[in-house]
This record gives C-alpha cells, structure tokens and sequence, in this order.
C-alpha cells in the first residue's frame, strides 16, 4: 500500500493561524516557491482540490487520501504541504521530504477527479474546431505575445463552451480559468465570480477583489469570459465598466483575456469599432482578421471526428444524418443527446451502436 512519511509534528493544530492556512492561489504560489520544480504544478492543483471539493477542510482531505491507501498522512502533513514548509533543504541543498510519494498521491486525487467528472458524461471529442479554439489560447497564453486579448464569435451550441472548459481542465490550477459573464452587468458581481475562481472568499468589497485578482494572475495566465454579450450596457457608450477593468487589468499583469461572444449579439462589438470605444479591443486582439469566428453550422469534418468517435461509420449516409441533428435548434447539444441516449440503449442491449439505433431511440424508426 503506498505511504505518505509522518509530519516531525503529529499536531494537525502546531503553529496553524487563519493568514497561514489561506488556499487562494496567490498566497500557495507564494509560500511554496522553495520546493522542487516538478512539485510546483501539483501543490497548486492540490490547493485548488482542497478548497473546491473537500471545503477547504484539513480533515476531509486527510481522509480522502487514506481512502486512496495513504495510511500515514494526516491533516499536518497536508497543512505543512500547503504553507511551503514541507519541503526544506539542508545547507548543501539536499531536499528533506519526499517527492515521489507526494506525486503518487496527487495523481491518485487526480484520477478520481477525472473519473467521477467523465462518469455519466458523453466524453469530449477533441474536433477541428476545438483545436482552432486551443490554437488561440496557447497563442495568447505565450509571455511574449504581443495582443493578449483574444475574441472568438460562435453560435450557441457551437462548441465555444465546451471546448474552454476541457482546455481550462487540462490546464487547471489557476494557469487558465473560464467564467461565465453574470446575467446582469455588474462589476462588483463580476469581480467576485473573478475571485472566487482563485480561491478568494466571496465576502470582500471589490477593491479587495481587484488586489487579490491582480495578485492571481501574470503573464502566464489566461481568463475565459464566456457570452460577454451580457457586459455590454448600450445607454452608456463609451463608459463600459467591465470592459475597461479588463484592459486595465491586462495591461497591469499582462494576463491573456478570451472574449467569447454569441454570434447574433455579437454586433455592438463591430458596430462599437466603429464608433470608437471598442477599436481599443481590436488593436489588442490584432485587428479585426484575427478574431476567430465559428462556422454557422457545425463542419463535417468535426461530424466525422465526433463519428468516428462514438464507434459509428463515417460513410455519407451517417454524416448526413448527424449533420441534419446538428443544424436542429440547439445545434450540436442535439446531436450529442442522441448519440448519448443512443449509446446507453446501446450497452443496455449489449449491441453496438448504430445509425439505425440512434433513429430509432428518436423515436424515426420503429424497433
């Protein structure tokens, strides 16, 4: 069974005080600049665990890793983990404290992560228009990049969403977040819904928020605003709170920002260069050709990918058809929910799954 060594100090209590047990991202990042390298990734994520599904408690953490075999671990040892001071070197810069088993536990968090979030779900199906979509944030993403802002324009059900939050997970720990814009344009709304994806409480005025955001992000870090068609306020112009946070905010931290838009309320946007208060955005983005703008409809390129994914011919009979679910109101979530439902008859039934069974769980065909 694997092992996690002992704390020196058994007390999970020693010298704890509410400032040194803080989870946020700024403050982890902080206190664990000391320990190896290859460690660094993994506390942070570790960090993010604890504080979104154990609720920021020492003691559930601890118990999630002795359910994971990790016998000897106890609330100290992740409490001296999280505040920097469980790695130490000695004066000829010799590492006490062990690596390897730390690694091994986090993996294993890691993969119960993964499991319980793929359990039920139809798996993502990394298409051609998800890696337009990764192209440019890893292009933003890059310190060097010049025009940090990024604009993608899309039509609901277009894969915008999706696609930001399986590239947010696999860049998690706070190098890229994704948040949904409030319903209403609120600043303040906004910049707690900023915070809390760092890890900072909500209950701060929003000068507090604006210091803990700007001391969560840099060069390297990337923010996903999704449907910013909500931030806009047509009565006042030229005065657009959230917006102008956000290019102050980047041009302090030299964060990247991807402004995602829904294509039929996207025409402020354009209509906004024109008159002035939104060119600020195009010159950041590198003119107006670089936005990235989805196809209307989905491509059959990515209805073959998704195809071939799910185990189904790729013959023109099949596309067709997914291409016909796909242009539905509710464009490809329609295609997704049949190929799920599909494929739940499918392993009910111990076939495999078909063009004609997912017509005839559509009720098209009669069994």
């Amino acid at each position: 069974m694997p092992t996690t060594p002992d704390p020196k100090d058994p007390s999970p209590t020693t010298l704890r005080t509410q400032n040194d047990a803080r989870l946020d991202d700024a403050t982890v990042s902080g206190k664990i600049q000391n320990y190896p390298g290859e460690i660094i990734e993994p506390v942070m994520w570790l960090a993010a665990y604890m504080r979104e599904r154990c609720a920021g408690r020492f003691d559930i953490l601890t118990e999630r890793a002795r359910q994971l075999g990790f016998n000897k671990t106890t609330d100290n040892y992740f409490y001296r983990v999280l505040t920097g001071r469980y790695f130490t070197r000695d004066g000829n810069g010799k590492v006490a404290g062990s690596v390897e088993n730390l690694a091994q536990l986090i993996d294993k968090l890691r993969a119960g992560v993964q499991l319980a979030e793929r359990a039920g779900k139809t798996p993502f199906i990394e298409t051609d228009t998800y890696r337009l979509i990764r192209d440019l944030f890893d292009q933003k993403r890059a310190p060097e990049t010049v025009c940090k802002f990024g604009v993608i324009i899309g039509p609901t059900g277009g894969q915008k969403t999706e696609s930001a939050k399986h590239y947010c997970h696999l860049n998690n720990h706070g190098k890229c977040v994704h948040i949904e814009a409030p319903e209403t344009p609120s600043l303040g709304t906004f910049l707690t819904d900023l915070a809390c994806r760092y890890g900072h409480t909500v209950w701060a005025s929003s000068a507090i928020h604006k210091r803990n955001i700007a001391a969560s992000v840099n060069d390297r870090k990337l923010i996903v605003v999704d449907n910013v068609q909500r931030l806009h306020l047509p009565s006042r112009k030229g005065n657009q709170p959230i917006f102008s946070y956000l290019q102050k905010l980047q041009d302090d931290t030299g964060c990247a920002v991807i402004l995602m838009f829904a294509a039929d309320r996207a025409g402020f946007l354009t209509e906004g260069l024109e008159q002035g208060y939104f060119e600020q955005f195009e010159g950041r983005a590198g003119g107006r050709e670089k936005f990235l703008v989805l196809d209307d409809w989905t491509p059959r390129e990515d209805l073959v990918q998704i195809a071939s994914a799910y185990g189904l011919s790729t013959g023109k009979d099949t596309i067709d058809y997914l291409e016909a679910l796909s242009r539905k109101k509710g464009r490809i979530r329609i295609l997704f929910d049949a190929l799920q439902e599909a494929q739940r008859e499918a392993k009910a039934r111990k076939c495999d799954l078909t063009l004609t069974l997912i017509r005839e769980v559509r009720g098209e065909v009669v069994k």
